[in-house]
């Protein structure tokens, strides 16, 4: 099979059909690099707790503080319709490439999952 720039422009529009994703531009960053490395350090326990059996367009979310006053807002959502089922390892996958990718946070749609990162400034409530 040869490529060929065809090929490339199919390919292009079937990767788009399963990913959507941007960085913030705007807020609060992780601040120091120790900091973000916190918000991933952090994801073993959220994911931990956002893991599970989720609903159509069900959404669940969570909050970690870090010690330099930035809080880490973590949301995840199944975007299709029935049910499915996330692991803590999925989960961690999808939210370490909003943290690491995006110095603002980011907020990605894959095919089944939307993957949220938020830092803003203060505690969590």
């Amino acid at each position: 099979m040869s490529f060929n720039i065809r090929n490339l422009v199919i390919l292009s529009f079937a990767l788009f059909a399963y990913v959507y994703g941007k960085c913030r531009t705007s807020g609060a960053t992780y601040g120091t690099p120790a900091n973000r490395a916190r918000a991933s350090q952090a994801l073993q326990s959220v994911c931990a707790e956002l893991a599970g059996t989720y609903g159509a367009s069900e959404t669940k979310s969570t909050c970690r503080d870090s010690p330099e006053n930035v809080r880490f807002n973590f949301v995840l959502q199944h975007v299709k319709n029935g049910q499915r089922v996330i692991d803590a390892n999925e989960c961690m996958d999808g939210m370490n490439k909003e943290i690491t990718g995006c110095n603002q946070g980011g907020d990605t749609t894959y095919t089944n999952w939307r993957y949220s990162v938020d830092p803003n400034t203060g505690l969590c409530q």
